[in-house]
């Protein structure tokens, strides 16, 4: 529960204020991902959340300060063609040390870790000759002496060793290695260090020997060398001062152009420190800006579970309500819910406020839901049955409908007398489609899947197919409900599936004269009440039993081939310029059309091949575009298809081929030569 304070709502306000930033154009963390070192790695779960493996990701590219993911070519880069996955990516900038960087050292005159070898750019050293045996042992030189034994070389990781981790795993402590290197020890002092500085450029430099005579004097003194050399260098340089004796501006001023910098993007937004300053005199002005969106939270409502049996199993759907009889779903990540169904069973805790569970026996059980907010709690356990009617414990039983269909009133601690539910979800009134990504769902009470071009108008929770615009049927559609195909919503098979198959929509359905057929309610099972055939109107439960087809990839790759002429004086022929063909700013591939669908959406492969996928054994024709745009309005046309296992037809544009393996198909635009 939240603790009481005395804290008002203009409190509230001053203490929420907040603002958005983006992170990586300035201050500690510039520049923007994407710097040398930067790389992008994912960790592989099973839909359990259990970890599988981790690696690093070689397939996303920087378009216009985002990063675009080719999630589909790191699950194959790992071998995971087939299966329901889950994966994590986590975007990892270094701060000192690279796994990926080796070093060699050695030993001179008891000096140990001396950098021999290594990438000058992170050592600032040159490279040493070195060789390596057969056992894989680095030696000085290039190759063996004639004589007496090669001085044996120390292999290292450039980075630092985890010497202990603190017992909340919070913390680590980190020591460097034996390497006598300044820049690995320089960097491994900055990592402790939460400061820049800034020196400006003066034209007058110190000496070698007032170095010298700075460093000895700050090693017995315990001062910073920079701080006795600044004593040191002349002023003609950029310098930083206040504006005025009794004035708290600072100023920056650089005389010298195009040669003092000034701050740098790392230091902005920083905190300027000046050292043995004191105050005389100040007076403190508030902060009067608020945010003016912000609202103290409400406490939970008043809420009771909606229970209803699906008749002839042990399933039973939970639905939190508030006392006004409306679904309780604020939508929100803060809030979570965790159930409880009586029986030892749990759904973990997630942002959804109704639950389905199959009990494994009869009985009677006390469900519950525990509600979790940022500052409040509340476990709720009261049930109702859709009429409203308050009952003590849950009766798994299967039930069963009276003859005549209505409520059996008769009090009663179970629900069996409960007629079929409404089902109601967020897409109510909306037209949606499949996204296209991965398997399709299935397309109504069929066996067959549905394609990118399927609609489903979703009513009381659940999808009345429109199947393609047959008939011009989404047309119709789209203009009774004042809506475009721009609104349409494309959702993921995970989504599709959790809404029940309602019955579909055709050009009878429209001119039905007793009831209007885009608002009638829809009961669970449409079909014959009293009959629940799950696996009809359950997409999730036909699923389960479909296995995951096996898939082969169609590599398609291609070139232009142009005719130029040759040069008057010296060359009266002709030459031919052949060039890739580019992935889409030539050719994209929605401009290749197929008698069957694809598996998973197309890909590019870098910009020189598309990737497609379908299921093994379909039997599968690709048309290719007749020209392709090399540049303004100039085209060009289509010369030759070549693929291996399959037959091709250059003068139709046509690739055909049965799914065994995968495939590789090139299509050439231009003159032969």
């Amino acid at each position: 529960m939240r603790v009481q304070t005395d804290l008002t709502q203009e409190d509230f306000k001053q203490l929420k204020k907040e603002s958005k930033e983006v992170l990586g154009l300035d201050g500690e963390l510039f520049p923007p991902f994407g710097a040398t070192q930067d790389y992008v790695e994912f960790h592989i779960f099973d839909m359990s959340g259990n970890f599988k493996e981790r690696g690093k990701s070689e397939n996303y590219t920087l378009e216009d300060g985002k990063i675009v993911l080719n999630i589909g070519q790191d699950f194959r880069d790992l071998g995971y063609n087939r299966g329901n996955y889950r994966i994590r990516y986590f975007f990892v900038r270094p701060k000192a040390g690279s796994g990926d960087e080796i070093v060699l050292t050695k030993t001179v005159d008891g000096n140990v870790g001396i950098i021999h070898s290594g990438n000058p750019e992170l050592t600032g050293v040159p490279m040493g000759e070195f060789h390596v045996d057969d056992e894989g042992n680095a030696f000085v030189g290039l190759e063996p002496p004639l004589e007496g034994e090669a001085l044996s070389l120390d292999i290292k990781e450039w980075k630092y060793q985890i010497n202990a981790i603190s017992s909340d795993r919070k913390e680590v402590s980190l020591i460097p290695q034996i390497i006598d290197n300044v820049k690995y020890k320089e960097n491994f002092r900055k990592l402790a260090s939460d400061t820049n500085t800034y020196r400006s450029t003066k034209t007058a430099q110190p000496t070698n020997a007032q170095i010298q005579e700075a460093i000895q004097e700050a090693m017995m003194t315990g001062q910073d060398p920079q701080d006795i050399l600044a004593n040191l260098e002349g002023d003609t340089g950029g310098e930083i001062s206040f504006t005025g004796p009794d004035s708290s501006r600072v100023e920056f001023n650089s005389r010298l152009e195009n040669v003092d910098g000034g701050f740098t993007q790392t230091m902005r937004r920083g905190k300027l420190v000046v050292k043995d300053a004191y105050i005389t005199d100040y007076t403190s002005q508030p902060d009067v800006n608020e945010n003016s969106s912000f609202d103290v939270e409400q406490p939970i409502p008043e809420l009771y579970i909606e229970i209803i049996k699906t008749p002839g199993t042990r399933v039973v759907d939970f639905q939190l309500k508030t006392k006004d009889g409306d679904i309780f779903n604020p939508n929100i990540n803060a809030v979570q819910f965790y159930w409880e169904f009586g029986c030892g069973h749990t759904q973990e805790a997630s942002t959804d406020s109704n639950a389905s569970h199959e009990y494994d026996v009869d009985g009677n059980y006390t469900p519950s839901v525990y509600v979790f907010t940022p500052n409040f709690s509340e476990e709720i356990s009261e049930l109702r049955t859709p009429t409203g009617r308050v009952v003590g414990l849950l009766d798994s039983s299967p039930s069963e409908l009276p003859t005549d269909g209505s409520e059996n009133t008769q009090e009663s601690q179970d629900t069996s007398e409960e007629p079929l539910p409404i089902l109601e979800s967020a897409f109510d009134g909306k037209i949606v489609g499949w996204n296209g990504n991965g398997l399709a769902p299935f397309y109504s009470a069929g066996s067959s899947r549905s394609s990118a071009g399927t609609r489903w108008w979703v009513q009381n929770g659940h999808t009345r197919a429109l199947a393609s615009n047959n008939q011009n049927l989404q047309d119709a559609l789209r203009s009774l409900v004042g809506q475009e195909p721009d609104d349409d919503i494309l959702l993921s098979r995970d989504i599709i599936n959790d809404l029940r198959i309602g019955p579909n929509l055709d050009y009878t359905n429209f001119g039905n004269p007793t009831e209007n057929e885009i608002q009638r309610i829809i009961n669970v099972d449409w079909r014959s009440p009293g009959n629940p055939d799950d696996f009809q109107t359950n997409r999730n439960a036909r699923e389960e039993q479909a296995a995951i087809p096996n898939t082969y990839e169609v590599r398609i790759t291609g070139f232009l081939t142009i005719e130029t002429q040759g040069d008057d004086q010296f060359d009266q022929g002709f030459n031919f310029e052949t060039d890739p063909l580019i992935f889409p700013s030539n050719m994209a591939y929605t401009a290749i059309s197929s008698n069957v669908s694809a598996f998973e959406t197309p890909t590019y492969d870098g910009d020189e091949a598309i990737l497609l996928r379908f299921e093994e054994g379909q039997n599968v024709t690709l048309t290719f575009p007749s020209v392709v745009n090399i540049g303004g309005s100039q085209s060009i046309s289509l010369s030759r298809v070549d693929m291996d296992g399959g037959t091709t037809n250059s003068s139709a544009r046509t690739a055909t081929f049965t799914m065994n393996g995968d495939k590789e198909i090139e299509i050439r635009y231009g003159i032969e030569p």
